[in-house]
């Protein structure tokens, strides 16, 4: 039996081998964009995003790579694909593919003395068959115990002829299958194009992928609630993210943050549409994060000279690099912690916080509206911006101390917030327990002997 492995070339910095292999960590969750989509010219095409489904290498039909291929069927949706214009105009027209290109890197191995043809291969639609795609690569693999690294171009019409994909247009949305092998010289009369072949034949001599082909959009946006102060950050607040479609949970990759450069609040615009104004960046990416808060770091904090406001908004993007609608755009400054300090006037807690939060506000409203109403309650205020100044910059430097504070601050703000709710929750289960106790009393007072 032939020793030949065929893997994956994966980006270099990613690249480990042993006898070819390429050895992802974290196989199940690792993604690597390996596989490039555009014109036969090199150079005139696109990144995908690959990842693996095992950590064991894709030589099985069980654990193919995944490859998230962006394609449309309308000169519009290309504006919402996060390639650079022009090359956002190379993913496949679903319309007319005949001049696109799937270009699959990969890596063979050889330990003995046959020679090798490399060949594609692809599922037919709604079927168990396996046929061949085209004709072996040109380049024959020759050198014994050597690697040789191979970049085979899959036509996507072809592709899509051979997968049975019949209405790609009006699928929009679908997979094909395809699995790469060597071949001995002496088999090649057996796998010409069209011929089924047996991926059981090959075994381990195979690598698999799923390539994920779709031209839906996402529809619906983030709504940016507010941007709140932070040291060098900001931390923005928003929600809506979960209505964005195409953004499940096994497509969805990542939150873009995206700086305008003027103060206007922007909505609704396209990904594409943003990067053509002068100026315009990504930001920050971060994994996906739909709903909640996103710490936006890196920030130059305000000062006299130069104001550093930040005019930014959010957008989700799947693994196909589809962006969603941008959302509305908020205006906010990073300040140093010591005029944040001054500001909120809320020295430990935003210590602690390190940035405007709910609960400073809470015990602020609670400072200005109780305490600061009554000649106790002065006092305290008086005492506590007597000692807590000094403190504050301490608390800020120890991220210790700075639990502690968050802490003390959220069980007091739910202690004052909720204690109705949290004491009726202890008077049922008290009552509860104590029921439970008559009956068992009860129960064992009135058992029978046996």
């Amino acid at each position: 039996m032939s020793k030949s492995v065929i893997v994956f070339f994966t980006c270099l910095w990613f690249l480990s081998r042993a006898f070819g292999e390429i050895v992802t960590p974290n196989g199940t969750d690792k993604i690597d964009p390996t596989i490039r989509v555009g014109t036969s010219v090199v150079d005139n095409d696109n990144l995908m995003i690959t990842e693996r489904t095992s950590s064991q290498k894709p030589n099985s039909t069980t654990r193919p790579q995944k490859v998230y291929i962006a394609a449309h069927t309308g000169v519009g949706e290309v504006d919402y694909v996060r390639f650079p214009a022009p090359k956002n105009l190379l993913i496949p027209d679903l319309a007319n593919p005949a001049n696109t290109y799937v270009k699959v890197s990969l890596e063979a191995y050889k330990s003995d003395s046959t020679n090798y043809y490399l060949f594609a291969s692809v599922k037919r639609n709604n079927e168990s068959t396996w046929v061949v795609v085209g004709s072996p690569h040109a380049d024959k693999f020759v050198t014994n115990n050597a690697s040789a690294s191979y970049t085979f171009n899959l036509n996507v019409d072809y592709l899509l002829e051979k997968a049975n994909i019949n209405n790609p247009v009006t699928e929009s949305k679908f997979t094909v299958s395809v699995f790469f092998f060597l071949a001995p010289d002496y088999d090649l009369g057996n796998l010409a194009d069209g011929v089924t072949v047996l991926p059981s034949k090959y075994g381990e001599k195979a690598a698999y992928y799923n390539f994920y082909f779709s031209a839906k959009l996402p529809t619906n946006r983030i709504t940016l609630v507010d941007l709140k102060k932070g040291d060098g950050r900001l931390k923005a607040l928003f929600e809506g993210g979960n209505t964005v479609t195409e953004m499940g949970s096994e497509e969805a990759y990542k939150t873009l943050v995206i700086k305008w450069p003027d103060e206007n609040p922007h909505a609704d615009e396209t990904y594409q549409g943003a990067m053509g104004v002068p100026d315009v960046i990504v930001q920050q990416e971060v994994d996906i994060v739909k709903e909640g808060y996103l710490n936006i770091t890196g920030l130059e904090n305000r000062t006299e000279e130069g104001p550093n406001n930040y005019n930014l908004a959010l957008a989700l993007m799947n693994k196909y690099q589809f962006v969603s609608h941008l959302s509305n755009a908020e205006y906010e400054s990073p300040e140093k912690i010591e005029v944040l300090l001054e500001k909120q006037a809320c020295f430990i807690m935003t210590a602690g916080f390190g940035e405007e939060h709910f609960v400073t506000d809470y015990f602020r409203n609670f400072r200005d509206e109780f305490l600061l109403t009554n000649i106790l309650g002065k006092k305290i205020v008086g005492l506590y911006y007597m000692y807590s100044p000094k403190y504050a910059k301490m608390i800020y430097q120890n991220e210790q101390a700075r639990l502690i504070v968050r802490g003390i601050s959220y069980g007091a703000y739910y202690l004052m917030n909720y204690f109705g709710q949290l004491f009726l929750v202890l008077g049922l289960v008290i009552i509860a327990v104590k029921k439970y106790q008559n009956i068992k009393t009860y129960v064992q007072r009135y058992q029978p002997f046996k």
